[in-house]
Formats: structure tokens, C-alpha cells, sequence
């Protein structure tokens, strides 16, 4: 009689925990995605993969779950839980810990280029987030630099790179105005001798390109004035003008002038140099009505490169064994016996220069020489004060070739071709010397820079052909800050 009580006792109880089992087993069925995520959240995290190991049940253990699997057959909901009922960050309430892994498994992506494309809200920083979708503000056609800045260019660094012009044949010098750019295209093959060279316009803001002038030999520096377009023509000898909204022939303002180069025009006169390397380079003047014989400067030079005028005087600069000196006069000319005034005498060469705000500003070249980590360039810009008498202020260095050049009321800008250790491109400074910043770097901004030029928006640049394939030059913008 004891023996069978005993058994029944013990079948009651076993059917009792089978029964347990069960139940238990079925709530597990009903509540695979855990218990803390019954209600839906709501943003870009709701959706869940349930291609997923966590969230598919395939690993039932919970985050912080102290019990191994199968010994209780419950979650330790005290333990796991916080005491204000919220999720504890664990991987089942999907919020994850920031990890790539974490992206892939809620479908918001990792932030890369890839989820970028996908239209993936991702991991990115809030900052290259636009409407909850992760972009790259750097190149984005749709969103350059900020959201919904759309470029009707190519984007780069966040900057709208525009071509303004393309397919010209050798478009070194420009300048602009309020309205226009104005550029000079050598023709020919860039170098020599050349007697199919243009002088051209478009609008600032884009649009058909306008010839002004045809059959020039060579054109070289170009300039404006409220009505007219300067040019000197390098090969031919010739300084010219047509009016800025062209119409008519050219007018000769100067001839014999072989080697002109550089060209500036302030007031009724124009102002040039004559590049020559052999001490026969010069710097000259005559009326911009042309008519009159022109006046000279200086002369002797060693290959003068530009002028830079101000209101009182121009500037140049040439080489002198191995320095470069630095010369101004009035812009009325030199007096009868009278010298021009040595400002600076530097052992860095100039390319180009230019007077604002009672500085003289220039470029170096300079020189790369290979180094530990790339190559080391000498190259830079200075300034100093256009009366003399004081130390060039270093503006910018290690600089590869600096080439053209323009400066604003608080920035010089500049073109630099790339160095295996450092940037190039399109650049700019700060006037005061604290350091460059890259507009465009040089290996995507196109065919090698020229000249520059600046207005109250946009840094504009004359790209020449680039050397091997004729026919690739441009003329660009894109904006300075």
C-alpha cells in the first residue's frame, strides 16, 4: 500500500512539471523577439532583419542573462531589465553598441560610401546626414558642401567646381570684371611661334563663349577696364584693345614690342613688360588710345615677368645673377636721368606679383628635392610693404612652383602644382600668414593652373592644355570660401 502511493505521488508530480514545460515552451514561441520589444519603435532602426541570429531566436540567451541556456528556462528578467522598465542596450532591443556590425543587423548600414548610394541612414555623423539619409557633403552633385546645395559641376572638397569654358587650345592668361571673364588662348601649340590665337568672354555665371578677337600672334597677358580688353601679343609684338562688348577691329596700341608679356592698365595708360632673358627685357607705357609712341620705363632687365600697379606706382621685379630685385616707379615714368627705386634685393626669385593695401606680394617657384616621406619644395609667397625698407613676410612655403596669383581684402590665392608630400591645387592664405587652406586639390582640379582671379564669391582660374593632348584647356570657378 506504500509502494503505490508513493508511485502515484510520483506520477502527479511528473505530469505536473510536464505540463510546466509546456506552457513555458509556448510563451517562448509567442515571444521570440524578446520581451522588451513588444511595442514597435518608431525612426530608421524599426525595421529589423530577421535574417539576423539575434533576433531570429537562434541564440535564445538574453543580454546579461547570468543562466546558462536550457537551466532555467526563463530570462532572468530582475537581472536583465533596469527598474524603470527600460531596455537595457542589449543586442536584443536592437540599439546595439555602435558597431558596424550593429548597422548591418538593424539595416541602417555602416555610414559608407555604399549605404551613402543605398539611400542608408547608416552611422554617419549627424553633420553628413541629409533627411536622415547618410551623403558625402564633399562630392555630393546634390548636396555640395550642405544639404540641398545642388552643383551644376563636379564637387569637390564641397566646393562646385564649374567650367566655364573648354576645348581651348592653350588658355593661359585671364581677368575679369563685374559681368565677364576675359581670357587670352595662345593657340597653336602653346609654345613658339603662334598666328592663330584668340581673345575671348563668357558670363561669370556660365554661358556661350564670345570671340573678340582672331588671327592674334601668341596673346599673352590680358586686362580690362570698365570699356575695353587688353592683351599684348607675344609673338607678333603688339600691344592691343577692342571694346569689352568686342564689335570692329582690334586697335593697335603698341608694335615692336617682341617678348611682351605681362600687362596691367590703371587710369589712360597701359603698362607692360617685355619678358627677354638675355638683359634686353623691359618695362613700358603709352595711352590706351594708342597713337603715341610708347614710353619706357626701365629697361635692361632680365626677364621681368608681370607689373602690379597701384595708384601711384608699378611694380616689377627681375633676376640679377642669383637674386631678384625689386623695383617700382611713379607710373608718370622715370625722370629724365632719374632711376627707378630698389625696394627689395631677395634671393627668391618671383613669378608674379601683385600690390594691394600698400603691399607688394609675390610668388616663389622654388625647387622639390626628394625627402623622407615625400618630396620637400621650396616654394612660396611673400609680401612686403610696397614702401621698402622692412623684411618680406613669409605667406605660405613648401610650396610646389606657385603659379598665379590674385589677392582679395583678406586672402591671397594661388595655383600649385601636387607634391608627393603635401597638397597643390587651387589655395588660398590669409593675408596675415597663418597658414594655406585647399580650394581644389591638383589632382582633380583638371589641366595644369595658370592665372587667377578673384571676385566677391568665387576664386576663377585659366587651365592650359595638359601637354600631351591640345585642345583640353578651360576656364573655371569655384567659390573661395
Amino acid at each position: 500500500m506504500r509502494r503505490r502511493t508513493c508511485w502515484a505521488i510520483v506520477g502527479a508530480f511528473l505530469a505536473a512539471a510536464l505540463a510546466a514545460c509546456s506552457s513555458a515552451s509556448n510563451l517562448s514561441a509567442q515571444t521570440d523577439a524578446g520581451p522588451f520589444d513588444a511595442a514597435p519603435r518608431s525612426g530608421p532602426d524599426a525595421t529589423v532583419d530577421s535574417s539576423s541570429p539575434v533576433d531570429s531566436g537562434e541564440d535564445s540567451t538574453m543580454a546579461g542573462d547570468t543562466g546558462a541556456p536550457g537551466t532555467d528556462g526563463e530570462p532572468d528578467v530582475a537581472a536583465d531589465a533596469p527598474a524603470d522598465g527600460q531596455a537595457d542596450g542589449g543586442l536584443r532591443d536592437g540599439e546595439g553598441d555602435g558597431s558596424v556590425s550593429d548597422g548591418a543587423r538593424e539595416g541602417g548600414g555602416d555610414g559608407s560610401a555604399a549605404d551613402a548610394a543605398d539611400g542608408n541612414p547608416g552611422t554617419c555623423d549627424a553633420a553628413d546626414t541629409c533627411g536622415g539619409v547618410c551623403v558625402d557633403l564633399q562630392t555630393s552633385a546634390q548636396n555640395c558642401g550642405s544639404c540641398g546645395a545642388v552643383c551644376g559641376g563636379t564637387c569637390v572638397l564641397g566646393r562646385c567646381q564649374v567650367a566655364i569654358a573648354s576645348s581651348q587650345a592653350w588658355s593661359y592668361f585671364l581677368a575679369i570684371d563685374g559681368t565677364n571673364v576675359y581670357w587670352t588662348d595662345y593657340g597653336g601649340s602653346g609654345g613658339g611661334s603662334s598666328t592663330n590665337g584668340t581673345v575671348m568672354k563668357a558670363p561669370l555665371a556660365g554661358g556661350a563663349a564670345t570671340m573678340l578677337a582672331s588671327n592674334q600672334g601668341g596673346p599673352a597677358g590680358i586686362t580690362v577696364d570698365p570699356s575695353n580688353v587688353y592683351w599684348v601679343n607675344y609673338t607678333s609684338g603688339t600691344v592691343m584693345s577692342v571694346p569689352i562688348n568686342g564689335g570692329g577691329q582690334p586697335t593697335v596700341i603698341a608694335t615692336n614690342q617682341i617678348d611682351a608679356w605681362g600687362v596691367a592698365v590703371v587710369g589712360s595708360n597701359v603698362y607692360w613688360t617685355i619678358k627677354n632673358g638675355n638683359d634686353l627685357g623691359a618695362v613700358l607705357t603709352a595711352p590706351i588710345t594708342g597713337g603715341a609712341a610708347p614710353q619706357t620705363i626701365a629697361t635692361g632687365l632680365n626677364a621681368p615677368v608681370n607689373v602690379a600697379l597701384d595708384s601711384a606706382n608699378v611694380y616689377w621685379s627681375y633676376v640679377s645673377g642669383a637674386t631678384t630685385i625689386f623695383d617700382k616707379a611713379p607710373l608718370t615714368g622715370v625722370p629724365e636721368g632719374g632711376f627707378a627705386t630698389t625696394l627689395y634685393t631677395e634671393t627668391t626669385g618671383a613669378a608674379n606679383l601683385v600690390a594691394a593695401q600698400s603691399i607688394l606680394y609675390w610668388t616663389y617657384p622654388g625647387t622639390c628635392t626628394a625627402g623622407e616621406g615625400g618630396s620637400v619644395c621650396s616654394g612660396a609667397v611673400y609680401g612686403a610693404p610696397t614702401a621698402g625698407g622692412a623684411t618680406p613676410t613669409v605667406v605660405a612655403s613648401g610650396l610646389n612652383a606657385p603659379n598665379g596669383f590674385a589677392v582679395d581684402g583678406t586672402n591671397v590665392y594661388w595655383a600649385s602644382g601636387a607634391t608627393s608630400g603635401g597638397a597643390g591645387g587651387i589655395m588660398k592664405a590669409p593675408l596675415s600668414g597663418s597658414g594655406p587652406v585647399v580650394l581644389l586639390s591638383n589632382d582633380i582640379a583638371g589641366p595644369t593652373p595658370q592665372s587667377l582671379a578673384v571676385d566677391g564669391t568665387n576664386v576663377y582660374w585659366a587651365s592650359s592644355y595638359d601637354g600631351s593632348t591640345g585642345g583640353t584647356g578651360t576656364i573655371n570657378k569655384i567659390p573661395k570660401n
